[in-house]
């Protein structure tokens, strides 16, 4: 039912650091803690291997990819960056686009969980909004809809629809041909820039 991937063909360091990232215990604001993410659930295999996989990134704020003839994986936790590329690194002209389209773009967040406090049926968690984001629109509230069939934390669930929200927000998005330089970095991986003009 998988991708018929051979055990060759898994990066396993990745798979240990996401997994490391996703045992660490995060802090509630009503008290106690909680691992950052898990995956709780029944696997459908009437679904394809495709559809399984993105709701089990979900449930992580994960990306999969395949690269150097290898899976890898990014689960959602900010990384602190080891190197930085600047004007020797870059070899052609940068492109900013500094705006999401208006379609694209949303400030609320709502979406169902598995809730053991509703036997285990799909239920809505408490949505995620941001007023200074509904402000930037005109007031409008604009919303994302995320199932999550494998999260049953509500925690949880606003913590991966926050991470959707302002993921959305973020409006600079940055190219550039760079030298060999940057063939050591992997999709995902956080890199600092340098560009003094």
């Amino acid at each position: 039912y998988g991708l018929g991937s051979t055990a060759a063909e898994i990066d396993d360091d990745s798979f240990i650091a996401a997994a490391n990232i996703c045992d660490e215990d995060v802090n509630l604001s009503a008290g106690g803690t909680e691992k950052r993410y898990t995956i709780n659930g029944i696997v459908d295999t009437a679904k394809s291997p495709a559809e399984l996989l993105d709701d089990m990134l979900i449930a992580c704020q994960g990306s999969l990819y395949y690269s150097n003839g290898k899976w890898h994986i990014k689960v959602g936790a900010y990384i602190t960056p080891t190197a930085t590329l600047d004007e020797d690194d870059i070899v052609g002209a940068i492109s900013i686009q500094t705006r999401n389209s208006g379609q694209d773009q949303f400030n609320a967040v709502k979406g169902v969980f598995v809730s053991p406090d509703s036997n285990w049926q799909p239920t809505d968690f408490p949505e995620v909004t941001s007023s200074t984001f509904e402000s930037e629109d005109g007031g409008d509230r604009k919303y994302a809809d995320i199932n999550m069939p494998f999260t049953t934390s509500p925690s949880m669930a606003q913590r991966i629809a926050k991470m959707s929200l302002y993921r959305n927000r973020e409006q600079l998005v940055m190219s550039a041909p760079c030298k060999l330089t940057a063939f050591q970095f992997e999709v995902g991986d956080t890199v600092m820039i340098n560009n003094t003009r």
